[in-house]
């Protein structure tokens, strides 16, 4: 059985070794509505617009003996995008912590760090780092309520070794200006972590829709932007009421070191001018 929590991102990994068909319940489940598969099989291959035998070959091929298993895996996963931090506190609280509150926690932020290192492949980090690397295209980076900060930190490491970098503010002034200006020449990157943001998601879809390729930084149950995302990077965050950024913080930083051990002479020229002035205004 495939394991529970994980089902859309197998979706997605495994999608172009599906039929045809296959990819349609593929794309219905990644489609930003997976509670379409919440309900039976029939109603599924009705929406995916397949026969009932495919929807249960496509559950097969996952690793599911059953459709009433994925569906039970499904629900585990779905459960687990909505809770809120009050949810994860009262499980933290819950648990036993003989060294204490505080280096429990720490504790838990080196468990998602490492859970996250594993997940990861490198593959993962080398596609984002030559997207970002590609100084043909804009660079335009938003976030949400929390995850703005990475999207800041991104852009700020960005700046050192390439030019065309800009953050795009949580408004509708900014995302509207970035949109006016996006084309196949611009590249959109949102970070979009459990509780998915409705802006954030509409933000993505129109910048796909001017041409614009889309990077998109999330978590293991993957915003439901990553339908239309070219490159994926899902990180795990859950810890206690607040959720760490410290995994994705990390990720940010390794792929903008990816981009200067890629033997870009232009980024490491930069890099070292960048520095130099910055000491200059100091």
């Amino acid at each position: 059985m495939a394991d529970a929590g994980s089902v859309t991102g197998q979706i997605r990994e495994r999608l172009a070794t599906f039929s045809p068909a296959e990819r349609k319940v593929a794309r219905a489940l990644l489609s930003g509505t997976p509670t379409v598969g919440l309900d039976s099989s029939a109603k599924l291959a009705e929406w995916a617009g397949v026969s009932g035998p495919t929807v249960i070959r496509f559950v097969n091929r996952l690793g599911f003996a059953t459709f009433a298993e994925f569906k039970s895996s499904l629900r585990t996963e779905l459960d687990a995008r909505v809770l809120s931090p009050v949810d994860l506190d009262r499980q933290r609280r819950a648990r036993p912590a003989d060294t204490g509150r505080a280096l429990a926690t720490l504790q838990d932020i080196a468990d998602v760090l490492d859970s996250t290192i594993s997940a990861l492949s490198p593959d993962d980090i080398t596609q984002v780092a030559e997207l970002l690397g590609d100084r043909r295209r804009r660079v335009v980076v938003t976030g949400g309520w929390f995850s703005q900060v990475l999207a800041s930190y991104l852009v700020a490491l960005l700046q050192r070794v390439r030019p065309g970098c800009a953050l795009v503010e949580q408004n509708a002034r900014s995302r509207t200006a970035a949109l006016a200006d996006a084309d196949r020449h611009t590249l959109a990157v949102v970070f979009d972590y459990r509780r998915y943001e409705r802006e954030s998601e509409t933000f993505a879809r129109a910048m796909h829709a001017r041409g614009a390729r889309v990077v998109l930084f999330t978590d293991p149950w993957l915003s439901p932007i990553s339908d239309i995302a070219e490159a994926i990077v899902p990180v795990d965050m859950a810890v206690s009421g607040v959720e760490t950024l410290a995994p994705a913080m990390a990720v940010v930083e390794s792929v903008v070191t990816e981009i200067l051990d890629n033997d870009d002479e232009q980024a490491r020229d930069r890099f070292v001018r960048f520095n130099e002035i910055a000491d200059d205004l100091r």
